[in-house]
């Protein structure tokens, strides 16, 4: 699981997304391993895990328990989208990308060029589920405070004394 806030369709057919992975984290070693991953549109409610998912390092940082206690329990995604990633529920949508080709730096971060193998949209019919339309954006966490102009997680009040 990690948070990846720089994401963009560039293609309809086949659908294809670019994605910016930073470099010195167990994400990047992930996608170097696999070559793919599952993008999850996060929503509103999940802003509060900015930090956890984005500023902080899966290799010293236990984001699965984080995100338990911030009522947001993972779930195995092997048999809705064939993948060994866990899922973050309440997303928008999740969609399963392979990359092709090789990866182009970009600074701190590679750049991944992706084909779309699979996609889950959860049921957006029942009172209060998220639709694509309210994916959470760059924009959007940095008006609420959770990431700086240049794009960093920012620490929670509590966590900065």
């Amino acid at each position: 699981m990690c948070a990846r806030r720089y994401a963009s369709p560039i293609a309809v057919a086949p659908r294809t997304w670019a994605v910016s992975i930073y470099r010195p984290t167990l994400t990047h070693s992930n996608w170097l391993a696999r070559g793919s991953g599952v993008l999850q549109l996060m929503t509103d409610p999940h802003s509060p895990l900015a930090y956890a998912l984005g500023g902080r390092s899966g290799a010293a940082f236990d984001k699965a328990a984080a995100c338990a206690a911030a009522g947001f329990p993972w779930s195995d995604a092997s048999a809705e989208l064939g993948s060994p990633e866990r899922l973050l529920p309440g997303c928008a949508s999740y969609l399963r990308l392979v990359q092709v080709g090789e990866l182009t730096s970009c600074g701190e971060h590679d750049v991944a060029i992706c084909r779309v193998e699979g996609m889950v949209v959860p049921d957006q019919s029942a009172e209060g589920a998220a639709t694509m339309g309210d994916a959470l954006s760059t924009a959007r966490l940095r008006e609420l405070g959770m990431i700086s102009d240049r794009g960093k997680a920012v620490s929670p009040p509590e966590l900065q004394q």
